[in-house]
């Protein structure tokens, strides 16, 4: 009894002054765990574990990331997260993958939760001590996200038998579904597999054996499954169910008892479901339904009606149609979030719906084909929404209930028809409010607002819309936290006037399709040093932008092309372009030697100095970049060998150096570039032959060399570049006869996916993206985030029609060309060239070929320009070209052809005498020619009228001469009678006389009786 009483008086004395001081055992194992971590090369440089833990005196229930038992003083949680960056740093290498000594944990058998996310573990330093692990009876939580682990990690799980919550989310996880594991965890209620690389199906009848199962994640894997009733039927008290971002199909969802009734959440987004979501009318206890990214479609099933408890609704990128259904919507009182974007529903709809909706934050109703009311009805919200995104929403005014919102965070009225003023009310209202977009739209007059406001705004987009006049100055004091401004494609002139803070957070500028004029303030470019884009292109800047006081040190895309700036690039440092990725300065006015200090910037991978006066030679550092555009410059000497170039710079797609002054050969070990697709040196002065290294870039798309002094004869090599589209050699001296293996080249029969013809280049758009969530409290959380992507186009100049065009974008898989006119190539034109099916244009004009013209030339039925002018040959036209019935521009001028001109018909007749002329022996209506023998040169003319009606198969010059002959013959015959036969001379004359007469008679006699009658009546 005594001892009894002991007991109890030393539990309350424990509890009333605790224990001082961890178990040695415990610390011990804490110090080897930070020794394990400081033996990696970035261990010495943080803080682990920090708090003085090198003390031997310490209480070790006093460190930072640790927890103890206020009575026995035994650790019981553990938070290890996130180590390597603990101190908020990011210099560790992402891809290092860390051990971790899983034997020190068996030392803390009271742990109740256990956190290593975050930390690049991904290997065990041994392995004898995981059967230890099963001696932490008490862990409840073991939290192992993003970290490298892969399916060997399960071994140490599954010794762990009292977990309840198991995340190993983001990991490297891959195979089968680990069932057998799994299934030994009988007291798991939570279990979070999200984000590795599972495949195959899921076998979820035995993962229902886990009675205790409340939320199952599996989302962002690679189950390629259907679903089936027996798959959830097991589950009794799941809650939280996630599939989504996998590759699960199915026709229709299982029937409605396939699922648990106390399902609460389901998100199936992202994944190949389609056909009814009529199975989904049982779930009367559903709050959240996440169907976004699948194929379902049709109109909304009337049993759905009967679920009100929905406080989150995302049914985006479907094919629902119809009307949104009204009376369910309205009933939906609960609602939270609602997100009905990239659908086809259709009618008109009003806010009135949402008129008992008092939590509602977010609506998204982007790309349908709803129609809005936007009229004011009287009514007043009872909600404040935190969210509005009405994309292209056939908007021609902002709704009215707006005017009622006080607590808005994003609005996106982007791509209507908004035909009002800016509306500053909307900033004024909603204090809150950080990220407002209205590009594409029609907003007109001025863009003013009140001086002495300040606004939280972080993102302003007003582009592609048609404010006008001087943009008022902007200052820290309006916009104390903007971090994205995009006033690009309006109409915007005078001065920019901007006066940034000593504190100024701007990331990306856009004032680009403008008319902005005078220079760029001072006061940007030395103090903004975290703007990371400016695109000012498409202005009326000018003066000196690279002075001393340019201090953009973390810029990473510059573009100030077709403006009028001026200077040299000699004060660019590397130190300010240290993280410059896209530079675009075309069509300015610099000039000067590029300096050594950029061509050091080895972070470069957009590169545009075209249409400038700069000089000097082209170095091989400009060739590690992904696009290179130094073309219409002043730059001079040979052309340098980069063959040596170091592989981890193997990475160029596009060189242009058209219009240059580059002299000499090309050298053999110009380039060691494999990914090259476009090469353009025309228009230099370039000499020798094609180097056959040229023969390396496999996935070549262009090959422009034009207008240089190139000789020698066009090399059979060039037909191992099969994928070939474009190809110009003209305006050269290659001599010798044409490859007829050229006919292997693609020339547009292989349509490119990737790379450069089917998408743009490189990264893509000034673009300010918001993540938006919602916790578990129901919270609504916006995250936003700069995406760092740049769109560019590339570019390819080639001569079609008589006229260089820029051929760019998706233009460039519809398009190909062979030019190897003005040359002194010999010889006949390969019949081969005949099957060059998808070839647009040909021109092989200007040089000394012979023979005829092949009739194989009619299989290139995508041609749309044909020259042949200039040469020697000889023989007929084929009639059969007349079947090109793209022809455009066709010439076979000034070469010895004879015979019959092919009939007017289909495009043909169209070309007039220009496209023959220069030929004696041709004949034809088209150059007014007659044919002396015209049967054995063209088909026989039977039924002609009935081919196709037109009236150009008539031959003119013969329907004209005889007419004209006939008339003549009738005028000379009446003549010659009238003067031999004098009767015959006088009976028109006396004809004539009687007939006057009569006329005097009848006319006499009519009026006679009309005024005899009015006299007499």
């Amino acid at each position: 009894m005594e001892l009894k009483w002991l007991l109890i008086c030393l539990i309350l004395w424990f509890q009333v002054i605790g224990y001082n001081g961890c178990f040695e055992e415990e610390r011990l194992a804490l110090l080897q765990f930070k020794a394990s971590l400081e033996s990696h090369e970035y261990g010495s440089k943080f803080p682990i574990l920090p708090s003085r833990i090198d003390e031997p005196e310490n209480n070790c229930c006093e460190w930072e990331r640790v927890s103890c038992n206020s009575i026995s003083a035994h650790v019981i949680h553990l938070s290890l997260d996130n180590i390597w960056n603990y101190d908020g740093t990011e210099v560790y290498d992402d891809e290092t993958i860390y051990d971790l000594k899983v034997s020190i944990f068996q030392h803390f058998k009271e742990l109740r939760s256990l956190n290593l996310s975050y930390n690049n573990f991904g290997a065990f330093v041994e392995k004898e001590g995981l059967e230890r692990l099963s001696n932490l009876k008490k862990l409840k939580v073991l939290d192992l996200r993003f970290n490298r682990f892969n399916r060997g990690i399960l071994s140490w799980v599954t010794r762990m038998t009292s977990i309840k919550i198991l995340n190993l989310g983001s990991n490297y996880i891959e195979g089968s579904f680990p069932c057998q594991e799994l299934i030994i965890l009988q007291n798991l209620e939570v279990l979070d597999l999200s984000d590795n690389d599972f495949n195959g199906t899921l076998p979820m009848q035995e993962l229902a054996s886990l009675q205790n199962l409340k939320k199952l994640d599996l989302s962002d894997n690679r189950f390629n499954c259907t679903l089936t009733i027996p798959d959830f039927i097991a589950f009794k008290s799941l809650e939280i169910l996630d599939l989504s971002w996998n590759d699960m199909n199915g026709t229709t969802l299982p029937p409605y008892m396939w699922a648990p009734p106390s399902l609460k959440a389901l998100s199936l987004g992202g994944n190949k479901f389609q056909g009814s979501l009529s199975s989904l009318c049982g779930l009367k206890r559903l709050e959240k339904l996440d169907l976004a990214k699948n194929m379902f479609g049709g109109n909304f099933p009337l049993c759905l009606h009967n679920l009100t408890s929905f406080r989150y609704l995302d049914l985006s990128y479907n094919n629902f149609s119809g009307q949104i259904p009204s009376s369910w919507l309205s009933s939906l009182k609960s609602l939270n979030y609602i997100n009905i974007r990239h659908n086809l529903f259709e009618g008109l709809f009003s806010f009135d719906l949402f008129a008992n909706h008092s939590s509602l934050e977010l609506v998204d109703f982007s790309d349908n084909k709803i129609m809005f009311e936007t009229k004011y009805s009287g009514w007043v919200p009872p909600f404040q929404l935190k969210v509005l995104v009405l994309q292209n929403c056939h908007l021609s005014r902002i709704p009215k209930f707006l005017h009622h919102q006080f607590r808005l965070q994003m609005v996106d009225l982007s791509k209507n028809k908004i035909h009002q003023r800016f509306p500053t009310w909307l900033l004024d209202n909603n204090t809150e409010l950080a990220h407002l977009i209205l590009k594409n739209n029609s907003f007109i007059g001025p863009f003013h607002l009140p001086s002495n406001s300040s606004f939280n705004i972080s993102s302003l987009d007003v582009s592609d819309n048609y404010f006008n006049g001087q943009l008022q100055e902007i200052g820290e004091s309006m916009f104390p936290n903007i971090m994205v401004l995009n006033l690009s494609k309006n109409h915007f002139q005078g001065d920019f006037l901007f006066s940034p803070g000593d504190n100024c957070k701007l990331t990306s500028l856009d004032l680009s399709f403008n008319s902005f004029s005078g220079e760029v303030p001072e006061k940007m470019i030395s103090s903004c040093t975290s703007l990371e884009i400016i695109k000012l292109s498409h202005n009326n800047f000018h003066g000196k932008i690279f002075t001393a006081q340019f201090n953009l040190t973390s810029l990473w895309s510059l573009h100030l092309n077709d403006n009028s700036f001026m200077g040299t690039l000699s004060s660019i440092s590397i130190n300010q372009f240290s993280k410059l990725s896209v530079l675009d300065l075309s069509n300015n006015r610099f000039h000067g030697e590029i300096p050594r200090s950029m061509n050091s910037i080895t972070t470069l991978l957009h590169v545009n100095l075209s249409h400038n006066s700069f000089r000097g030679e082209v170095s091989c550092k400009f060739f590690s970049a992904i696009y290179v555009d130094l073309s219409y410059n002043n730059f001079s000497g040979s052309l340098p060998s980069c063959f040596k170039i170091p592989s981890k710079f193997k990475k160029t797609r596009y060189i242009n150096l058209q219009g240059n002054r580059l002299t000499g050969s090309i050298p053999d070990d110009f380039l060691n570039q494999s990914r090259l697709l476009v090469l353009n040196l025309k228009d230099n002065s370039l000499s020798g032959s094609i180097p056959n290294k040229f023969g390396t870039f496999p996935k070549l798309r262009a090959l422009l060399l034009g207008g240089n002094y190139l000789n020698g004869c066009v090399p059979n090599w060039l037909c191992e570049l099969n994928e070939l589209n474009f190809l110009d050699l003209s305006r050269n001296s290659f001599s010798g006869s044409i490859p007829n293996c050229l006919y292997n080249l693609s020339f547009g029969r292989t349509k490119v996916d990737g790379d450069l013809f089917e998408t743009q280049l490189l990264f893509g758009h000034l673009f300010y993206y918001v993540y938006i969530s919602i916790d578990a409290l129901g919270e609504t959380h916006l995250y936003g985030e700069q995406q760092n992507y740049i769109s560019v186009d590339p570019k390819i100049e080639f001569v079609t029609k008589y006229m260089p065009y820029n051929y760019m974008g998706h233009i460039l898989n519809l398009m190909s060309g062979l030019d190897l006119s003005q040359n002194k190539l010999t010889g006949e034109i390969p019949f081969e060239l005949g099957k060059l099916f998808q070839i647009h244009a040909l021109n092989l004009s200007y040089n000394q070929l012979i023979g005829s013209i092949p009739e194989t030339f009619s299989n290139l039925t995508a041609l749309e320009s044909l020259d042949l002018s200039y040469n020697h040959l000889s023989g007929e036209i084929p009639f059969s070209l007349i079947d090109l019935h793209f022809l455009e521009v066709f010439t076979v001028a000034y070469n010895n052809l004879s015979g019959r001109i092919p009939d007017m018909k289909a495009q043909f007749s169209t070309f007039d005498n220009s496209s023959y002329e220069g030929n004696p022996f041709l004949c034809g209506p088209q150059i007014g020619k007659k044919c002396n023998n015209e049967l054995p040169n063209s088909p026989p003319m039977v039924h002609a009228e009935l081919e196709d009606g037109k009236w150009h198969e008539i031959d003119r010059l013969v329907l004209f001469t005889s007419f004209s002959v006939s008339f003549a013959i009738f005028f000379v015959g009446v003549i010659t009678i009238l003067h031999v036969n004098p009767y015959w001379r006088g009976r028109p004359f006396h004809h004539t006389e009687q007939f006057v007469l009569s006329c005097y008679y009848v006319v006499y006699d009519t009026f006679s009786k009309l005024l005899f009658g009015r006299l007499f009546p």
